[in-house]
């Protein structure tokens, strides 16, 4: 299938299911190059889509390996699987609903020989699966990118540790290789523990200004779907991201904002979900005290703010005076109040 003598440059890892007919246009994105390698790892469609799925790899222009997993186990372990079997000095993922822009062509060809960056980042451009109307799904990495390249020292945090998607990335395959990185086998979020644990253990990174991958917006995506229990998984993820910056990374306002994130999660659900939510962190290694104290802060934070807001915008002046006199006699207190009524809940 591939010229042994060539030395691999970049291997392409594409999860899929239940989607060949768009792993047809992923496929015809990618360039013809004889130092690149294409891994499809399904997992575990019907057995309708893998008959179809088998014809388009077989009947691609470009040699394509194609690993089928025997059981249904997410995206997670389907890059897992792919990164098992690579050998070019470059990883790059690509989403089966998802395709490369022209220029990665370019971009490939610029750092090829790269030996210096353990992580290259390229820009996303994002459509409406049916339509390819522009959509602004990933513009909030090519923000990252943008502050980056604009001043790196001050773009370096955000880009190595807030660009929590898996493509968009040159990633030197040796430094996961050395340092036992792996997906979560999760059903949503599966990239997240990769992308910061990647950002840590990178030595020099840098990004390229060109729009070298194309998102596209496709209902029924494991991306869009919600329940509890996906929204369980997320606090797991969430929770020991938290973790992993506090203790390794000492980044005060990353871990505040995950930390937010984690109490909006609890905070919008049942009381049934929110004692599971609270048990989850205590289980990947949180003190209940750690909890209820930040809840408990969170909770009066949120009370002033909403005092503060009818006092600037209520049109009575009695509610006014009401207010001003509740900052004082609960939002001050309720810190202790807070803490104690969720000992008592729980």
């Amino acid at each position: 299938m591939y010229n042994n003598n060539i030395v691999m440059k970049f291997s392409i890892i594409i999860p899929h299911f239940n989607v060949p007919d768009l792993l047809e246009r992923a496929l015809s994105s990618i360039p013809n190059r004889q130092d690149t390698e294409i891994i499809v790892v399904d997992d575990s469609s019907s057995e309708e889509n893998k008959l179809k799925l088998r014809a388009v790899c077989k009947e691609s222009s470009k040699p394509v390996r194609l690993l089928e997993q025997p059981n249904n186990m997410g995206g997670g372990a389907a890059r897992n699987a792919g990164m098992d079997v690579a050998i070019g000095d470059f990883l790059l993922f690509l989403d089966a609903d998802d395709f490369f822009n022209e220029c990665i062509n370019d971009i490939m060809n610029e750092y090829a020989n790269d030996e210096k960056h353990d992580v290259i980042f390229f820009k996303a451009s994002s459509v409406d699966n049916v339509t390819l109307e522009p959509r602004d799904r990933l513009n909030y990495l090519n923000d990252q990118i943008d502050k980056w390249l604009a001043n790196p020292q001050k773009g370096e945090i955000e880009l190595r540790y807030s660009f929590g998607v898996p493509v968009c990335k040159l990633i030197r395959r040796s430094v996961v290789v050395e340092n036992n990185l792996r997906f979560d086998e999760t059903r949503i979020h599966n990239d997240t523990t990769f992308a910061y644990q990647l950002g840590y253990v990178a030595n020099q990174i840098c990004a390229d200004v060109r729009f070298g991958y194309c998102a596209t917006i496709r209902e029924g995506s494991v991306s869009r779907q919600e329940s509890d229990e996906l929204r369980l998984v997320t606090i797991n993820i969430l929770g020991r991201a938290v973790l992993f910056f506090r203790e390794k990374l000492h980044i005060s306002h990353m871990e505040d904002q995950l930390s937010f994130n984690l109490y909006i999660l609890l905070r919008k659900r049942s009381y049934k979900y929110f004692i599971k939510g609270i048990d989850e962190l205590v289980k990947i290694g949180f003190s209940r005290d750690d909890i209820f104290s930040f809840f408990s802060r969170q909770m009066a934070l949120d009370s002033l703010k909403s005092t503060i807001w009818v006092i600037l915008f209520s049109p009575i002046f009695k509610i006014k005076i009401l207010s001003l006199k509740g900052i004082f006699r609960y939002t001050i207190i309720s810190c202790f109040k807070n803490k104690k009524a969720l000992y008592t809940l729980l």
